[in-house]
């Protein structure tokens, strides 16, 4: 009867014990340390019980806790042990495409996280998550740091996790300015992971980089203005439509050239050229973007994609009927810079 009563003891304590939650971890300092002891308990001998939290979602706020404190050495320790639980978890699953690539979010979160204690020369964390990397068949890592550059229209940064934690917790628009300086940590699977001047650290997508000495896009089409000895006039549907071109310059080297606002258009991945028809009170138009134009934005990341539509340089190529036919000849980004042959 006594030894009974022991056990019902014994279980009514554990039923009673608080649970081992982000609810209950309290405040302060002493939360961060609490909340990383219990992702390893969870991630060790012993499992979250039913009510509990996982060891991922403990070892996200342990992270964050110890950010908030400006304890990154260890906010990274932290993570650490919910991704490689998060990973040991996916042992036998199959295989599939997205499996380690850059699209696998935990793939790319153990990627940032090597990226990031590699950089800060942490070498335990960067062999805990190199291998749990390796575990579920990742890309290699791309470790080749230096400075660089950023220049191009508005991106996407590429958040290290998805969740709340220290790093990005969601994918931010990155609004790279005209050789903005970033710190290159590396790359994973070709996207660049780098350090802003701010502090913040992203995989940078739909972004280039530059490299040292290399002239961007928008000194370049200065270099050409200066060059050509003329300016690029602002244009509008209307006084394009109404324009009359000069005898045969739809053949001559040196063209007068425009500058279009095509607002509520914005292009993604394109087969073939574009013919853009657009309507005025005054006529009708057609904007040509080339094929070999649309191909060396692509390769290079700049097709034009901002908010509020598309920003071409054209220049007169002909007519369609009634319609005059502008071609473009540099696409541009809302910031000015500019792309194309």
């Amino acid at each position: 009867m006594r030894g009974t009563s022991g056990v019902l003891a014994l279980l009514l304590a554990a039923g009673c014990a608080a649970p081992r939650s982000v609810a209950s971890a309290g405040q302060g300092k002493e939360a961060c340390a609490q909340l990383m002891q219990w992702a390893a308990q969870k991630a060790g001998d012993e499992p979250p019980r039913s009510g509990e939290s996982s060891a991922l979602e403990d070892s996200q706020e342990a992270a964050a806790c110890f950010h908030r404190n400006g304890d990154e050495p260890h906010a990274r320790a932290a993570l650490l042990i919910g991704l490689v639980q998060a990973a040991a978890d996916r042992k036998g699953d199959p295989l599939t495409v997205k499996t380690g690539a850059f699209d696998d979010s935990l793939a790319r979160s153990l990627a940032a996280l090597a990226f990031s204690s590699h950089a800060a020369n942490e070498t335990e964390v960067f062999e805990g998550a190199s291998k749990a990397l390796a575990a579920i068949h990742g890309r290699t890592l791309d470790l080749d740091a230096g400075d660089r550059t950023a220049t191009g229209a508005a991106g996407t940064a590429i958040s290290m996790i998805d969740g709340a934690c220290f790093f990005c917790a969601r994918a931010d628009v990155y609004g790279a300015q005209d050789r903005e300086h970033v710190e290159l940590l590396g790359s994973y699977a070709g996207i660049p992971y780098v350090r802003r001047d701010d502090g913040r650290e992203q995989f940078l997508q739909a972004t280039r980089l530059l490299a040292d000495g290399e002239q961007s896009p928008r000194a370049q089409l200065a270099e050409a203005m200066r060059r050509r000895g003329k300016r690029i006039d602002d244009a509008t549907i209307s006084s394009l439509a109404k324009r009359a071109p000069e005898p045969g310059e739809e053949r001559a080297p040196d063209a007068p050239l425009f500058r279009l606002l095509l607002r509520g258009f914005a292009f993604g991945l394109v087969e073939g050229e574009v013919k853009l028809p657009l309507k005025s009170d005054v006529g009708d138009l057609i904007i040509r973007f080339p094929n070999k134009l649309l191909q060396r934005a692509g390769r290079d990341h700049r097709f034009v994609a901002p908010p509020d539509g598309v920003d071409a340089v054209v220049r007169y190529e002909g007519r369609d009927g009634e319609a005059p036919i502008y071609r473009a000849v540099i696409l541009r980004h809302e910031d000015g810079v500019a792309e194309g042959p």
